[in-house]
């Protein structure tokens, strides 16, 4: 496919994909700077190229990155004319290892309708967008996330990204914002590389998240934002979820609706800090700002909620608990059988329904920085998430937050109190400067409050237990 020296490869900046899939890189083989090409295949069907034009292209790497579940279908929507179908010869494709369950229902109603609907609805928000934009420092990228058809991705100033998982809609964004760059995907798995975008805009687009996917779908928002990124999300209010919303005037389509203080605690569990929370008749609207911490990585059935007391400054920045080297705890928990990967809370939760959060989500060099309101906070919100996700136990991971908060003379074991009605086991913190703990004894703890879960979830079984919606 041509006979010139490739380009050097240049990894993109914004386009890094995270450490979540293979792909390839492609790139012009011309005179000037290079243009790198990925491709993408999965849940969404796509397997397009990112440019337009690919004559003169040969693979020149193939790079590989660790597979993690989760990741979503993406594609690149170029600026002029249409993406091409076609695929060089001898291209290999990557691979997509999985995909989040996007509301395929959903994103196949936008495709068909959604241009139509988006040109019936008035434009409510422009004046909340433009005062968005304008707190967003200058030259800042910046994202619609579920952009629709651009309704306001032009109002939020540039550079903005518009992400959408329908192509119609995008096809309808790119007439209104002739300069946006478009990108198909799952908002669930936001291709987007760590760090890389500095605001975040989602007007109605997280209601079509399942209320038990949207920790996680925050989460991955968190990943992608920097510190003190702004964010503004809009939802509707009440306490609906379901595809047969009334006054739906398009039907079919998925939504999750939102008590205000059941979302704030969301967002608090995702790492963000709320400014404010506004109720506007039907709908609930988040003002937030991306902190220095780690987002909780929970869901459904988990088998064992992992509960640290707060993250170090290390392992807020590298986004993974526990992460310092010297920390025992991924070691002892794959010596224990609870994980079988590495410092992956994803794979965690999804391979082995094991929940990762903090009693607080203030990141500190010691936990000796915090204080006993912080700990009695943390120990309430994390009994509200409880007593909605319903894990089968929790693992307290060092004592010092259950002895702040709820039992002076507590030692490690199982615990003679439940909380958020379910059991407790209580062990040593894995801190590396914990020299009481070896390391045979902090694998032995973890084995038992697995084992405390497991019997936990035979009781649930028996009764026929399951987990209720949000309180």
């Amino acid at each position: 496919m041509g006979s010139d020296r490739a380009l050097p490869v240049r990894r993109p900046s914004l386009l890094s994909w995270a450490p979540t899939v293979r792909h390839s890189y492609y790139e012009r083989q011309a005179g000037g700077a290079g243009e790198s090409v990925f491709w993408l295949a999965g849940s969404l069907g796509c397997v397009r190229p990112i440019h337009r034009r690919m004559k003169g292209l040969r693979e020149i790497s193939a790079p590989r990155w660790t597979e993690q579940l989760g990741v979503g279908s993406c594609r690149l929507v170029s600026g002029e004319g249409d993406v091409s179908p076609g695929v060089p010869a001898g291209a290999r494709l990557p691979t997509c290892v999985a995909s989040t369950d996007v509301e395929r229902a959903t994103v196949d109603i936008y495709e068909r309708r959604g241009p139509e609907w988006a040109s019936k609805r008035r434009l409510v928000r422009r004046a909340d967008a433009r005062r968005f934009a304008k707190r967003i420092p200058g030259g800042a990228l910046r994202i619609d996330v579920g952009c629709g058809a651009g309704r306001y991705t032009g109002d939020l100033g540039s550079p903005v990204i518009g992400f959408d998982a329908a192509a119609s809609m995008l096809g309808r964004c790119r007439t209104e914002v002739p300069g946006a760059l478009l990108v198909q995907g799952d908002l669930e798995a936001l291709p987007f590389g760590r760090g890389t975008l500095e605001a975040a805009w989602a007007n109605m687009s997280y209601l079509h998240v399942p209320k038990v996917r949207l920790p996680v779908a925050l989460a991955d928002l968190h990943r992608m934002l920097t510190v003190g990124a702004l964010l503004d999300v809009q939802v509707l209010g009440g306490d609906y979820e379901g595809d047969a919303l009334p006054g739906d005037d398009v039907g079919g389509r998925f939504f999750a609706s939102w008590r205000p203080d059941a979302l704030v605690d969301i967002f608090v569990g995702a790492g963000f800090a709320v400014e404010s929370c506004q109720v506007d008749r039907e709908v609930v609207r988040i003002r937030a700002t991306r902190l220095r911490t780690l987002p909780d990585v929970v869901g459904l059935r988990m088998s064992l909620l992992v509960v640290g007391l707060n993250p170090s400054l290390y392992a807020a920045d590298a986004g993974v608990g526990f992460a310092r080297p010297g920390n025992r705890f991924w070691p002892a928990a794959r010596a224990a059988g609870l994980v079988s990967r590495d410092r992956d809370p994803l794979h965690a939760l999804r391979h082995h329904a094991l929940g990762m959060t903090d009693l607080v989500k203030r990141p500190t060099a010691s936990a000796s920085e915090l204080s006993v309101r912080e700990y009695a906070d943390g120990l309430a919100r994390v009994e509200r998430m409880v007593r909605w996700l319903r894990p089968a136990a929790l693992c307290m991971v060092g004592l010092a937050g259950w002895r702040a908060g709820v039992d002076r003379g507590a030692r490690a074991g199982q615990q003679r109190r439940r909380w958020g009605g379910r059991p407790v086991y209580v062990m040593p913190s894995t801190s590396g400067a914990n020299a009481h703990a070896r390391f045979e004894e902090l694998v032995e703890h973890l084995r038992a409050a697995s084992d405390l879960a497991a019997a936990a979830a035979r009781v649930d079984h028996r009764e026929s237990g399951s987990a209720p919606a949000p309180e």
